[in-house]
């Protein structure tokens, strides 16, 4: 008897994976109502250093369990998909080195999230319609490969957050400027809409 979808290993550690997506998307969802919001530092602080542990941790269950087998078991003619997720976690690691190394009421700091969003988005895309789909046609044992991963995945620990004793540069510049620039976005992108209804 051939095993279901849910007793199959390889949908099963792809059932981790895409839980870990899940979160991370409700997360950057949560951030974004924040940014939208004008919320301060001290409340977007928080998300955006779970976001950040999230990814991180996740990374590490790719590259270290599930990227090596993954790569073993698909073709050659599909490895660019393989290839192409190393060079995306090596840029989402920058942004997330950028994000922690700063403060939420620096300047760059939303926009560094929101990159970062941009980035795992497409990132997410291309690991579940091209290299989970690859996997399932070749239909690799991954037994042992789910047990690495559900063994690391209960030893995850909650990391301190990363702002919080962390000093902004010029804070209250930062804090006006950033709020200003929001109104402005806000007040530009609704003055843009007659002028271009009038064309």
């Amino acid at each position: 008897m051939q095993p279901t979808k849910q007793d199959n290993a390889l949908e099963q550690a792809i059932q981790i994976l895409t839980a870990d997506h899940d979160k991370v998307r409700l997360l950057f969802r949560e951030y974004k109502k924040l940014m939208d919001l004008d919320a301060d530092a001290s409340q977007r602080g928080p998300v955006a250093a779970k976001i950040c542990q999230e990814l991180t941790a996740h990374a590490e269950l790719e590259e270290q369990i599930f990227y090596p087998a993954a790569r073993k078991a698909i073709s050659e003619d599909a490895e660019e998909c393989m290839d192409h997720a190393d060079v995306e976690h090596q840029s989402l690691k920058r942004l997330i080195a950028d994000i922690e190394g700063s403060h939420p009421d620096d300047e760059h700091f939303d926009a560094n999230v929101h990159v970062l969003q941009e980035y795992v988005a497409h990132h997410v895309e291309e690991e579940e319609n091209d290299m989970f789909e690859e996997l399932r046609h070749a239909e690799p044992k991954m037994d042992s490969v789910l047990k690495k991963m559900q063994e690391a995945v209960s030893k995850r620990t909650e990391k301190p957050n990363p702002f919080k004793d962390k000093s902004p540069k010029n804070a209250g510049d930062a804090r006006q400027s950033k709020a200003a620039a929001r109104k402005q976005v806000r007040t530009s992108g609704s003055q843009k809409k007659p002028a271009a209804a009038d064309k």
